[in-house]
Protein backbone atom coordinates (compact mmCIF):
# COMPACT_ATOMS: atom_id res chain seq x y z
CA UNK A 1 0.00 0.00 0.00
CA UNK A 2 0.92 3.73 -0.35
CA UNK A 3 2.28 5.80 2.43
CA UNK A 4 4.11 8.77 3.06
CA UNK A 5 7.24 8.41 0.48
CA UNK A 6 5.67 5.57 -1.03
CA UNK A 7 3.36 4.86 -4.17
CA UNK A 8 0.70 2.10 -4.38
CA UNK A 9 0.86 -0.21 -6.84
CA UNK A 10 -1.96 0.96 -8.44
CA UNK A 11 -0.84 4.55 -8.70
CA UNK A 12 1.72 5.96 -11.38
CA UNK A 13 5.10 7.83 -11.13
CA UNK A 14 3.42 10.04 -13.95
CA UNK A 15 0.30 10.52 -12.12
CA UNK A 16 2.37 11.56 -8.77
CA UNK A 17 6.28 12.12 -8.72
CA UNK A 18 6.35 11.43 -4.79
CA UNK A 19 3.56 11.11 -2.53
CA UNK A 20 4.42 14.14 -0.38
CA UNK A 21 1.43 15.81 -0.87
CA UNK A 22 2.74 18.09 -3.56
CA UNK A 23 4.39 17.49 -6.83
CA UNK A 24 8.22 18.65 -6.86
CA UNK A 25 9.05 18.95 -9.69
CA UNK A 26 8.44 22.46 -11.61
CA UNK A 27 8.33 21.11 -15.42
CA UNK A 28 6.66 17.99 -16.84
CA UNK A 29 9.00 16.08 -19.69
CA UNK A 30 8.90 13.14 -21.54
CA UNK A 31 12.12 11.13 -21.22
CA UNK A 32 12.56 9.04 -24.63
CA UNK A 33 15.12 6.64 -24.86
CA UNK A 34 16.55 4.10 -27.67
CA UNK A 35 19.36 1.63 -27.84
CA UNK A 36 21.79 1.84 -31.03
CA UNK A 37 24.35 -0.93 -32.15
CA UNK A 38 24.65 -0.21 -35.78
CA UNK A 39 24.45 3.14 -36.81
CA UNK A 40 27.49 5.18 -37.81
CA UNK A 41 28.76 7.09 -35.03
CA UNK A 42 29.41 10.03 -37.39
CA UNK A 43 25.60 10.25 -37.46
CA UNK A 44 25.17 11.63 -33.80
CA UNK A 45 26.36 14.72 -34.50
CA UNK A 46 23.64 14.86 -37.49
CA UNK A 47 21.19 13.30 -35.51
CA UNK A 48 22.09 15.85 -31.78
CA UNK A 49 21.79 18.93 -34.72
CA UNK A 50 18.63 18.43 -35.66
CA UNK A 51 16.89 17.28 -32.29
CA UNK A 52 18.07 20.60 -30.99
CA UNK A 53 16.27 21.91 -33.45
CA UNK A 54 13.48 20.45 -32.85
CA UNK A 55 12.35 22.16 -29.57
CA UNK A 56 13.59 19.49 -27.33
CA UNK A 57 15.27 20.70 -23.71
CA UNK A 58 18.62 18.21 -24.04
CA UNK A 59 20.04 15.49 -25.62
CA UNK A 60 22.62 13.21 -24.35
CA UNK A 61 24.69 9.99 -25.32
CA UNK A 62 25.42 7.05 -23.37
CA UNK A 63 28.22 4.14 -24.12
CA UNK A 64 26.13 0.86 -22.86
CA UNK A 65 26.89 -2.94 -23.50
CA UNK A 66 23.77 -5.14 -24.55
CA UNK A 67 23.24 -8.55 -24.60
CA UNK A 68 25.84 -10.54 -25.61
CA UNK A 69 28.19 -7.81 -25.03
CA UNK A 70 27.54 -6.07 -28.29
CA UNK A 71 28.58 -2.39 -27.85
CA UNK A 72 26.02 0.25 -27.93
CA UNK A 73 24.85 3.93 -27.70
CA UNK A 74 22.00 5.20 -25.46
CA UNK A 75 20.60 7.95 -26.99
CA UNK A 76 18.78 9.81 -24.60
CA UNK A 77 16.48 12.48 -25.25
CA UNK A 78 14.01 14.94 -22.69
CA UNK A 79 11.52 17.23 -24.34
CA UNK A 80 8.05 18.53 -23.48
CA UNK A 81 5.37 15.91 -24.17
CA UNK A 82 3.57 17.68 -26.72
CA UNK A 83 7.00 17.06 -29.14
CA UNK A 84 7.13 13.33 -28.65
CA UNK A 85 5.06 11.97 -31.72
CA UNK A 86 7.04 14.60 -34.02
CA UNK A 87 10.68 13.36 -31.75
CA UNK A 88 8.99 9.54 -31.95
CA UNK A 89 8.74 10.07 -35.77
CA UNK A 90 12.51 11.47 -36.36
CA UNK A 91 13.88 9.03 -34.33
CA UNK A 92 12.71 6.06 -36.24
CA UNK A 93 13.57 7.90 -39.59
CA UNK A 94 16.60 9.15 -38.91
CA UNK A 95 18.39 6.55 -36.47
CA UNK A 96 18.98 3.01 -37.02
CA UNK A 97 16.52 2.19 -34.53
CA UNK A 98 13.55 0.24 -34.81
CA UNK A 99 11.69 0.97 -30.98
CA UNK A 100 12.42 2.99 -28.13
CA UNK A 101 10.89 3.68 -25.13
CA UNK A 102 9.65 6.82 -22.99
CA UNK A 103 8.39 7.90 -19.95
CA UNK A 104 7.01 11.19 -17.97
CA UNK A 105 9.09 12.77 -15.53
CA UNK A 106 9.06 16.29 -13.42
CA UNK A 107 12.59 17.98 -13.53
CA UNK A 108 13.46 21.17 -11.63
CA UNK A 109 15.27 23.71 -12.56
CA UNK A 110 17.60 26.52 -11.22
CA UNK A 111 17.27 29.86 -12.49
CA UNK A 112 19.51 30.62 -15.18
CA UNK A 113 20.90 34.23 -16.48
CA UNK A 114 23.91 35.16 -18.64
CA UNK A 115 26.10 37.93 -16.85
CA UNK A 116 28.89 39.32 -19.08
CA UNK A 117 32.10 39.67 -16.93
CA UNK A 118 35.33 41.58 -17.58
CA UNK A 119 38.83 39.77 -17.64
CA UNK A 120 41.95 41.12 -18.39
CA UNK A 121 41.38 38.47 -21.32
CA UNK A 122 38.61 40.45 -22.58
CA UNK A 123 34.30 40.00 -21.83
CA UNK A 124 33.23 36.80 -21.01
CA UNK A 125 29.69 35.51 -20.59
CA UNK A 126 28.92 33.87 -17.53
CA UNK A 127 25.80 31.14 -16.95
CA UNK A 128 24.56 32.26 -13.52
CA UNK A 129 22.26 29.80 -12.11
CA UNK A 130 19.93 30.85 -9.13
CA UNK A 131 18.12 28.71 -6.76
CA UNK A 132 15.40 30.38 -4.55
CA UNK A 133 17.24 33.53 -5.34
CA UNK A 134 20.45 32.16 -3.89
CA UNK A 135 23.58 32.11 -5.95
CA UNK A 136 24.11 28.10 -7.02
CA UNK A 137 26.39 28.08 -9.57
CA UNK A 138 28.30 30.45 -12.22
CA UNK A 139 30.35 28.96 -15.44
CA UNK A 140 32.23 31.19 -18.10
CA UNK A 141 30.65 30.40 -21.93
CA UNK A 142 33.53 27.82 -23.27
CA UNK A 143 33.51 28.82 -27.16
CA UNK A 144 34.29 32.54 -25.77
CA UNK A 145 37.00 31.10 -23.79
CA UNK A 146 38.09 29.33 -26.79
CA UNK A 147 37.51 32.33 -29.15
CA UNK A 148 39.59 34.59 -26.40
CA UNK A 149 42.32 32.20 -25.87
CA UNK A 150 42.93 31.59 -30.16
CA UNK A 151 42.57 35.93 -30.17
CA UNK A 152 45.25 36.43 -27.77
CA UNK A 153 47.21 33.34 -28.35
CA UNK A 154 47.26 32.45 -24.62
CA UNK A 155 46.57 28.76 -23.56
CA UNK A 156 42.54 28.16 -22.50
CA UNK A 157 43.76 27.05 -19.12
CA UNK A 158 44.65 30.55 -18.18
CA UNK A 159 41.75 32.32 -19.52
CA UNK A 160 39.74 29.94 -17.79
CA UNK A 161 41.41 30.18 -14.37
CA UNK A 162 41.36 34.10 -15.06
CA UNK A 163 37.32 33.54 -15.79
CA UNK A 164 37.36 31.20 -12.19
CA UNK A 165 39.67 34.69 -10.35
CA UNK A 166 36.60 36.72 -11.61
CA UNK A 167 33.54 34.54 -10.88
CA UNK A 168 35.00 33.67 -7.22
CA UNK A 169 34.57 37.90 -6.69
CA UNK A 170 31.83 38.19 -8.23
CA UNK A 171 30.35 35.17 -5.86
CA UNK A 172 31.39 37.17 -3.11
CA UNK A 173 29.83 40.22 -3.99
CA UNK A 174 26.24 38.15 -4.54
CA UNK A 175 26.58 36.23 -0.95
CA UNK A 176 27.71 39.70 0.38
CA UNK A 177 24.11 41.01 -1.67
CA UNK A 178 22.18 37.47 -0.38
CA UNK A 179 23.19 38.11 3.48
CA UNK A 180 22.16 41.87 3.71
CA UNK A 181 18.60 40.72 2.25
CA UNK A 182 18.43 37.64 4.82
CA UNK A 183 19.33 40.09 7.20
CA UNK A 184 16.18 42.72 6.05
CA UNK A 185 13.76 39.72 5.97
CA UNK A 186 14.76 38.72 9.47
CA UNK A 187 14.31 41.80 10.78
Amino acid sequence: MGGPGRLASSESTADHAWDFGRSLGDEKVVVIEANIDDMNPQFYDYVMERLLDLKIKEVFLTPVLMKKNRPATLLTVICPYEELPSITEFLLRETTTIGLRWHAEERSRAEREMVPLSTKHGTIPFKVARWKGRLVNISPEYEVCKQLSLKKKVPLKEVFEEARRVAIIFQQIERKKEGKVLLKTKQ
